[in-house]
């Protein structure tokens, strides 16, 4: 194991633990990555830009389970 996946599954853990920060490393880290693949595959950039935030949305929601509506529309 390498040492990014090292800090990657470390950064998971935090996470599932509600760490709110190293989300945003993580989406740091990979969110243009992940935005440059649905760009090839969308061939518009907004719906890339939904795309990815969907991606995060549902990565979040596999972790903590789906947030109450109230939650949804303050983030």
């Amino acid at each position: 194991m390498n040492d990014a996946q090292g800090n990657d599954e470390a950064l998971i853990r935090q996470v599932a633990q509600g760490d709110r920060e190293a989300l945003a490393a993580l989406y740091d880290r990979y969110a243009k990555r992940v935005f440059s693949m649905a760009l090839r595959l969308a061939q518009d950039g907004r719906e890339a830009e939904e795309i990815t935030q969907a991606g995060t949305f549902a990565y979040q929601c596999a972790i903590h389970g789906p947030p109450m509506l109230g939650q949804v529309t303050v983030q």
